[in-house]
Order: structure tokens, then C-alpha cells, then sequence
């Protein structure tokens, strides 16, 4: 080839890399700005009421029923404390998350250069961007950005020589606080384990110093975790949700594995079509050295954690798109660097992914960005409702979201009727019972009930047709004061949702 044609093509491919990264970049920007504002909404509201409750006195899993974990706690709690209980804070923190994802992805991604490490995370953070306000902070979410940060440490103890222990301290400690906040990933951190001990182990006999550090880091979360339950007297109560609400949460609503399956990769699946061309085009140059072996490990592992969750949630996929989308950088600006015609598969899947990222923040142009309207809080207020005086049956309806902008302390510490509907599980049997002592030690003088029932997308206030005992305690006990009306629709994800309706009973 000419020189002169080299040269040019070169400083073109500057041009056009500095292009798609100030692109990507951009769409990153506009997200930010059009997503200051939004509201708090979604399961964020449920754990912040938790920890909420946790600060006027409720023990968490023996008075609070909740299916999460003590890692999720304490990560919610640390964000509140540290950046506010309100929207604003909440954002801080998912920028935060978006922020060390970033950083993560480029320092995995720099053998292959700054644009495999910007493309990764932009096109992550927009994923989250288009999933929506109800998908802000999901603790999935903050799963993936502590496993691309464990193994950003790991390799950068790798790359360098001596294998600082700091590194490999860090790397225990986000990868055991990822499985604290959610068991589901733990085999992929089992597979990291291991792998971070072969290659130990092929690079010194010497590995004790190194394990002892590994080791050290994985220890700590859960040595905060038995302090926090411990703390808070939620020792059997956390073993009891052990065996019961937390199993039996996991076994409702699943789906189908080829739902899961299509699902999971349903924002980037034509890219990831282009991906796979970009493997077969270029498996020779592509080489199973530790690092991409790693990657594998955590891609699968992010996986099958999103088929373990069998729910197919979008925010449950985030640690398989993490590492995907890590995958998929490598790849196609490996493939982009070739002196070859093939070359243009890999430019077809980095301007594939700008055009994916320019879609997605269109989409968050969408979104309401506003505060939502709270007609239940102004009913309560109106019918002058004090803490201890109220308690919510609803499972997603909005009620504890209001309870929650109103810093109005609920009766008991159930958040969900969900678990209490089926009158044939033991479980809900046993919730049930625990629900009438918590009812008994603090009656409300107001129940509201919504029609938004348990993992079925058709409203119903028909739902205690399963629990008569409690419609005949409704009944006998409580006057109907107030049905909501008709509320416009909102938009806090891919579509506008009417919020569900509720009814306001009073006390005779």
C-alpha cells in the first residue's frame, strides 16, 4: 500500500473515532440532563420506606416483611445517608454507579483502546437510560457496576508486576458485596474465584499472600452483613425469611426460559446479531487469553443470574449486558483494525451502537420528568392521617410511594399483600398470621387498599376473594370514606401506565 493512502487512512480513522466517541458521549450528557429531575419512583420507594421504618423503630425481616437481602439494606441506607433520602440524591447515586462503570470498562477495555472502553460504557448507561425511571439504582444494577469494578481491580493487579494485594483486597470485597446484595450471581463469582486462583497460581507458586487478600476482601461484607442484623436484632428473623418469604418470593411469576432467553438481550439484539458475525469473521485472530476467559465467565455468569431470577425483569439482565457489551467493544474494534473487507463488520457494529445509543436517549425524552401526582397523599392529609394511623394494602400500586413523599409511618412493617394471597401456601399462611398480631399491637384508623394485585397485570379489587378473613375484618370493622377517580397516565418507562386505583377505608 501507498504510504501517503496509509497515512491518510489513518488520520481518517482518528477523525472518525474521535466523531463516535464525542457522539456516544453526547448522548450520555443529554441523558444526564434531561434525567436530573426525575422522580423517585419504583422499588427504590420500598426500600427507601423500609430503611425509613428501620429509623422510627421497626426491626427489618421480623417486623418489616421483605424478600431482600441485608446487602441491599445497607447499600440503600449508606446512599441515603450519604447523598439524601430524596430524588435528587437517587440520582446522584445512579450517576455515581454510571460514572465507576465507565472508568471500569475503559481500564478492562485499554489493550484495545479508548474507543472500546467509551462505546461499552455509553452503550451501558444508555441501556439503563431507555429502561427507564423505574429502573433508577436498581440493585442490579449496582451489581454490575461492582463486578466490572472487581474485575477492572483484578486485571489491573494482573497488568502489573508484583500483583499489588490492594488490588486483589478490592476485588474480594466488591465481588462478595455483589453476591450480598444478590445471591443469584454467586456462581459467576465462584467461576471468578477460581479463575483469579488459576491464574495466581500459573504466575507464582507464591499465592498465599495474594488468597489471604482475596480472601481478607471477601470476608468483610459479610462480616458488615452479620454486624447489621445483629445491630438491628434481625438475626431470626432474617433466617426465618431464609426459609420462607425469600424462597417463596422466588418461586412466583415465572416465565418461560425461551421468554428469558429472547428477552434477555431484547434492547441489543440486533447488535448482538452483528456481534456474532464479528466472532465468526474474526475467530482467528481472536485468542482465549485469561482476561477474555474472565469475561466469558462473567457474561455467562450474568446470565444465568438473569434465568435464575426467572421473573425477566429488564433491570435483572444488567450483569449479563455489563459484560456483553464489554464482549461486543473488543470485538468489533478488533475487527474495525483489520486491513481487511471483513473490517467493515466491525465499523457496521460501532456505528450500530451509536445509532442504538441515539435511539435510546430519544426514548428518555419521553419520560415524564416530573414530580407524580400524589391525589392518595392529599386524601390522607385531608382526613388528618398521623404516623401509626394507616396501613397500606398494595403490592404496587403507589401506596407506600405516597406513604413515602409523606414521611407517614405505617402500622405494620408489610409492604405487600402479594405474599398473603394464596391461602393454600404456608408461607403466606404464616405471613398472614404474623400480619393479625402486627394489626392486633396497632389498629389503623385508615386502610387503603388498591386493585393492584400480585404479579397480574389485570387491576382487580376482587383480589381478597382468596383472603375472605380479611374482607370480612374490612367489612365489619371499617366504613368505605373515598374511591380515587379517574388519573391521567404516566410514563416512567417504555410505555404510559394509568396508575392503579385505591380505596380509602375508615375505622368505625
Amino acid at each position: 500500500m501507498n504510504p501517503e493512502v496509509r497515512q491518510t487512512e489513518t488520520a481518517m480513522e482518528r477523525w472518525s473515532d474521535r466523531i463516535l466517541k464525542v457522539w456516544l458521549v453526547a448522548c450520555v450528557l443529554g441523558f444526564a440532563v434531561v434525567s436530573l429531575r426525575w422522580p423517585l419512583v419504583g422499588d427504590v420507594t420500598y426500600l427507601h420506606y423500609a430503611i425509613f421504618l428501620m429509623h422510627h423503630g421497626m426491626v427489618p425481616y421480623r417486623q418489616i416483611a421483605d424478600m431482600n437481602l441485608p446487602g441491599a439494606y445497607m447499600l440503600e441506607g449508606a446512599v441515603m445517608a450519604s447523598l439524601g433520602a430524596g430524588a435528587i440524591g437517587w440520582r446522584v447515586y445512579d450517576f455515581i454507579l454510571m460514572a465507576i462503570a465507565a472508568v471500569s470498562m475503559l481500564s478492562i477495555l485499554r489493550p484495545y483502546g479508548r474507543l472500546a472502553g467509551v462505546f461499552a460504557a455509553c452503550l451501558f448507561a444508555m441501556v439503563h437510560a431507555q429502561d427507564g425511571e423505574i429502573m433508577s439504582g436498581e440493585r442490579d444494577f449496582a451489581v454490575a457496576v461492582f463486578l466490572l469494578a472487581a474485575i477492572a481491580l483484578v486485571f489491573q493487579s494482573f497488568r502489573r508486576v508484583g500483583c499489588p494485594y490492594g488490588f486483589i483486597f478490592g476485588f474480594g470485597v466488591l465481588l462478595s458485596a455483589a453476591v450480598c446484595v444478590k445471591p443469584t450471581v454467586a456462581p459467576l463469582a465462584l467461576g471468578l474465584a477460581i479463575w483469579v486462583g488459576l491464574v495466581l497460581h500459573r504466575r507464582s507458586e507464591r499465592v498465599k499472600p495474594e488468597a489471604a487478600a482475596a480472601l481478607a476482601g471477601l470476608l468483610l461484607p459479610v462480616c458488615a452483613t452479620i454486624v447489621f442484623l445483629v445491630r438491628h436484632h434481625a438475626t431470626l428473623g432474617f433466617a426465618e425469611a431464609l426459609r420462607g418469604l425469600i424462597p417463596y418470593h422466588a418461586s412466583l411469576a415465572h416465565k418461560s426460559v425461551g421468554f428469558l432467553i429472547g428477552h434477555s438481550v431484547a434492547p441489543l439484539a440486533v447488535l448482538s446479531i452483528v456481534w456474532v458475525f464479528a466472532i465468526v469473521l474474526n475467530r482467528h485472530n481472536i485468542t482465549m487469553d485469561p482476561e477474555r476467559i474472565a469475561l466469558l465467565i462473567c457474561a455467562i455468569g450474568g446470565l444465568v443470574s438473569y434465568l435464575l431470577q426467572t421473573k425477566g425483569f429488564a433491570y435483572q439482565r444488567y450483569p449479563f449486558l455489563a459484560f456483553l457489551l464489554v464482549l461486543m467493544a473488543a470485538d468489533f474494534v478488533r475487527l474495525a483494525r483489520i486491513r481487511e473487507a471483513v473490517r467493515i463488520v466491525g465499523i457496521a457494529g460501532l456505528l450500530a451502537g451509536a445509532i442504538f445509543c441515539t435511539i435510546f436517549f430519544v426514548r428518555t425524552l419521553r419520560f415524564d420528568r416530573g414530580a407524580p401526582a400524589q391525589p392518595l397523599l392529599r386524601d390522607l392529609r385531608e382526613l388528618g392521617v398521623a404516623d401509626g394511623q394507616v396501613q397500606c394494602m398494595d403490592t404496587s400500586g403507589s401506596c407506600i410511594d405516597n406513604l413515602y413523599a409523606g414521611r407517614i409511618v405505617q402500622s405494620t412493617g408489610f409492604l405487600y399483600d402479594c405474599y398473603m394471597l394464596d391461602g393454600t401456601n404456608p408461607v403466606a399462611l404464616g405471613l398472614r398470621r404474623r400480619f393479625w398480631d402486627a394489626m392486633e399491637r396497632n389498629t389503623p384508623r385508615l386502610i387503603v387498599v388498591t386493585n393492584s394485585v400480585c404479579y397480574d397485570p389485570v387491576p382487580s379489587f376482587d383480589k381478597y376473594g382468596r383472603w375472605p378473613e380479611f374482607s370480612e375484618f374490612l367489612a365489619a370493622h371499617y366504613t368505605l370514606e373515598k374511591t380515587s377517580g379517574i388519573q391521567e397516565p404516566v410514563r416512567h418507562w417504555s410505555r404510559a401506565v394509568t396508575p392503579f386505583a385505591y380505596r380509602i377505608y375508615v375505622r368505625r
